[in-house]
């Protein structure tokens, strides 16, 4: 019994390691946010209209989410969909329409700080 509780406590180690590392490799590497205007009301806001809640995408009605309002976006953001699409996979938005640097390191900000509704 006494080596069994060492080899237990070794996998589970091992176990917890692999599985932060896939975490953090899924994860872009934090924004730099000194300076960055990372709020809703006065550029994410903006953002997701002019790039998001356009040409018939993530709008009122829509079949993929209505981005309009904060309270159609913000689930998509606990649920983690927005900063999958937009920041790692990199397929949002789409239709010729892409983001800045500057914007997509403004949503990364708000994403890292909660995606409030401020």
């Amino acid at each position: 019994m006494k080596k069994i509780i060492p080899i237990l406590l070794s996998s589970c180690l091992t176990l917890m390691f692999f599985a932060c590392s896939k975490d953090a490799a899924q994860k872009p590497s934090s924004a730099n946010c000194t300076g960055v205007d990372a709020k809703y009301n006065t550029a994410i806001k903006a953002i997701i209209n002019t790039k998001c809640a356009v040409s018939g995408c993530h709008v009122s009605g829509g079949a993929s989410g209505n981005f309009s309002n904060f309270a159609g976006i913000k689930p998509y953001c606990t649920n983690g969909k927005v900063n999958d699409r937009v920041l790692v996979k990199k397929d949002m938005p789409t239709g010729g329409i892409s983001l800045s640097s500057a914007e997509i390191n403004a949503l990364q900000c708000w994403l890292e700080n909660g995606a409030l509704e401020n």
